[in-house]
């Protein structure tokens, strides 16, 4: 499954970890550069670095795709 996060605060995190150890397909959208490298280096993401209501990086994210 082809899943778009926005905003990866505590709980984000957390869901992301447990999706990618299930094997999802996951972007990952966040304004803050530092927890997006966190994540990336601990998990198999596709991070994105802005604004997750701006429709041109959902376009990026492939939210056309996603489940």
């Amino acid at each position: 499954m082809k899943i778009i996060l926005i905003g990866v605060g505590t709980v984000g995190v957390s869901i992301c970890t447990q999706l990618a150890s299930e094997g999802h397909d996951l972007t990952v959208i966040d304004r803050d550069p530092a927890v997006l490298a966190e994540l990336s280096n601990n998990s198999d993401t596709f991070c994105l670095v802005g604004n997750g209501a701006d429709v041109s990086l959902l376009r990026r994210a492939g939210a056309a795709h996603a489940d």
